[in-house]
């Protein structure tokens, strides 16, 4: 299943709400009597009495185009924080074009009071007591490229509730049965060499670590050489058997302290390998 980190979802839900919302509502308004110019998506809009015209412009289309990049590169490439940066600069784009629109619009649509009104032969500025606004896509592009730049600056991790720790996250796996492949996921993404015996055994060098079972009772906690680590599935005791052969009894939360204590000890870590792995989900 591909996972994306919240703070991207919410940013991508309120970009892309904000282009729904722009394909029913201006970011950009001028209203008169009888008479309105609006930038939609295409370009600018003219309506006066029942008359309506479109003037295509470049610039509002490739607005469209910057924030619908902006909206698929944190989802399409998650394996570097570059993308969150991309898209910072790829949604600033697009609004500058929505500004450079706004200023095309005061420059050339209206111009002192006076308002463009094209005819089928042309056009010609007619004078019109009017009112400008900017309207709620304008404000949800605003809004968006914020979340983008807090994304970037943070790495996307800036909500700060429902972060398990490391050990909580253990913990988590302990109660489903699955703490063989808790500390699977964290070798993976710290680069960790280990061997896997069985589903209930792993070894990182002189290290066992294993799931209680009645085979890993009677033969590997009194036969086997090296040190071991022994997490029960039906109760909150971890045994410990160091090299000499002395059996410690810890709680859950020390047990899975002293194994992640001792997987430190037993690893080199490998700079390459760690910047590699860890470049997953923005980092």
């Amino acid at each position: 299943m591909v996972k994306y980190r919240a703070e991207v979802l919410i940013f991508d839900i309120v970009l892309i709400a904000s282009i729904l919302l722009w394909l029913f509502i201006p970011v950009y308004e001028l209203k008169s009597i009888d008479y309105e110019q609006m930038i939609t998506p295409l370009g600018f809009q003219i309506d006066f009495f029942r008359a309506s015209y479109l003037l295509m412009s470049p610039l509002p289309i490739l607005a469209i185009f910057f924030f619908i990049v902006s909206a698929a590169l944190p989802l399409l490439w998650k394996s570097s924080r570059y993308s969150l940066y991309a898209s910072t600069v790829s949604a600033g784009f697009g609004i500058v074009m929505i500004i450079n629109s706004i200023i095309f619009d005061a420059r050339y649509l209206h111009y002192y009071g006076y308002s463009i009104l094209p005819t089928s032969d042309g056009s010609f500025y007619i004078f019109f007591p009017s009112i400008t606004s900017f309207e709620f896509p304008f404000y949800f592009f605003i809004a968006s490229t914020g979340l983008s730049v807090l994304n970037s600056v943070t790495r996307s991790r800036w909500i700060p509730y429902g972060r398990l720790t490391l050990i909580d996250k253990l913990k988590t796996e302990l109660g489903k049965g699955e703490i063989i492949r808790g500390f699977l996921a964290l070798f993976n993404s710290l680069g960790v060499e280990y061997a896997v015996v069985n589903d209930s055994h792993l070894r990182v060098r002189d290290l066992s670590l294993l799931e209680e079972d009645e085979k890993n009772k009677r033969l590997s906690l009194f036969f086997d050489s090296g040190e071991k680590i022994i997490f029960s599935k039906n109760s909150d005791k971890v045994i410990y058997k160091d090299a000499e052969g002395e059996i410690r009894y810890y709680n859950l939360e020390n047990g899975i302290k002293l194994a992640l204590s001792k997987i430190l000890e037993q690893i080199n870590f490998n700079t390459k390998d760690t910047i590699k792995t860890n470049d997953e989900l923005y980092n």
